[in-house]
């Protein structure tokens, strides 16, 4: 390419690059793509060849380059999507929402079990404690226990559903 053609190509360049970028805007909706598309509409450019580029009507051709190319990598990305999600069409019927309700069941049935398995004296206090909202203090005044024994025995609870829950 001669000097010529470079000062040319810088000329069209300078004095376009704004028309060009609000073009490929307008398609996007997005400054990063927009300035890919003149990029890659300005290689275009240059593989045309800057002698063929007429000066007089190069507004036009480097709109419709550009309009061209923001067409050509949108479709391209829609397309790249598209295949993604066939991908996965397999897993249309299957729903998230159903998966999580019924992974949610089951922990929820294994807590049900553990609670009944624990010894009574563990259960009356989870019980109290989570379903029944009661203070600490007021579970030890219930039964007759004071207040760290209580706490104690909210720990090893907890620590058995841990346990078994892990298992």
């Amino acid at each position: 390419m001669t000097g010529a053609a470079l000062k040319k190509l810088e000329q069209l360049y300078c004095e376009n690059r704004e028309l060009m970028l609000y073009v490929a805007n307008q398609i996007f909706h997005d400054p990063y793509l927009a300035e890919d598309a003149v990029q890659q509409a300005f290689q275009r450019i240059i593989l045309y060849g800057p002698e063929k580029v007429n000066v007089n009507r190069a507004r036009n051709l480097l709109v419709t380059i550009v309009r061209n190319t923001a067409y050509d990598i949108l479709h391209k990305t829609n397309k790249e999507l598209i295949d993604i999600n066939n991908c996965f069409q397999e897993y249309d019927s299957f729903s998230v929402q159903e998966y999580v309700e019924e992974k949610y069941d089951e922990s929820k049935i294994k807590l049900h079990r553990i609670l009944k398995s624990l010894p009574e004296i563990y259960k009356t206090t989870i019980y109290l404690f989570y379903f029944e909202e009661m203070s600490i203090k007021e579970i030890a005044v219930l039964t007759n226990a004071s207040e760290s024994n209580v706490k104690k025995r909210l720990q090893r609870a907890r620590q058995q559903i841990f346990i078994k829950f892990k298992n």
